[in-house]
């Protein structure tokens, strides 16, 4: 594969231990990184959504793949039109680079895994519900939609049709690439049947958030620490 696997939703937060405490508060388990940083670094997860979570600032969020062998692949990624924002492939430095796909998405390769795998049955339940995509806004769907199919992500079904969107997917990761206006920023969707015990619980929490109600299915929107938008939808039944 030309980017490796999927890694991570790399995002930088001023304050990891605050980052940590609120995706904490919504049932997601802390992973330790290892010492490929220098920075504070942790990820947090629910099994399929993978967030890491950075004291050092970048423009993101990226969306992060391990890539062995990195430096072999970079000739196969300028073939495919990539032009690199960084590249660090010195004989002293951990290999990576980055590089912009359409409406300003980062792309992160690095050479090898920043954590290990969790043990799924050391994970607790989030009370966000199953892990839908990663939803970007975007000028243009589809010409969106070809530059990543020319990086070996495939068209997939979309999740739901809270939004204009094409998805496009891969092993552990949907890009929902969307034109709707009320698309404020990336955001991580999230779906759950029924969002009142959710709803509940933020308040119960003291997690503040937007209730969005709509004929194609009802909607609240968080704000974690770091700025990161979590929509959680409860798609409308059509049975």
């Amino acid at each position: 594969m030309m980017l490796g696997n999927f890694l991570e939703i790399s995002i930088h937060s001023p304050n990891v231990p605050e980052s940590v405490r609120f995706y904490q508060r919504l049932g997601f388990t802390l992973i330790p990184g290892n010492d490929t940083w220098q920075h504070a670094y942790g990820v947090m997860t629910d099994g399929r959504c993978f967030i890491g979570l950075h004291a050092f600032a970048f423009p993101g969020p990226a969306l992060t793949f391990a890539a062995p062998e990195l430096a072999r692949r970079v000739a196969t990624l300028e073939a495919a039109g990539v032009n690199f924002e960084f590249l660090k492939l010195g004989d002293d430095e951990f290999h990576e680079l980055g590089f912009l796909l359409p409406d300003e998405q980062m792309i992160t390769l690095l050479e090898a895994r920043t954590f290990s795998p969790p043990n799924p049955a050391e994970l607790g339940e989030s009370l966000c519900g199953w892990f839908a995509e990663y939803r970007l806004p975007v000028v243009d769907r589809d010409a969106a939609a070809a530059r990543w199919q020319a990086l070996d992500f495939l068209e997939g079904e979309a999740p739901d049709a809270l939004h204009d969107s094409v998805t496009v997917c891969r092993t552990g990761l949907n890009v929902g690439l969307s034109e709707s206006r009320r698309l404020r920023g990336p955001s991580l969707v999230f779906h759950l049947p029924d969002l009142a015990p959710a709803a509940a619980r933020l308040t119960e929490l003291g997690i503040g958030f937007d209730h969005y109600q709509g004929a194609r299915g009802d909607s609240l929107e968080l704000r974690a620490p770091e700025g990161t938008r979590l929509i959680l939808h409860a798609p409308q039944s059509h049975a």
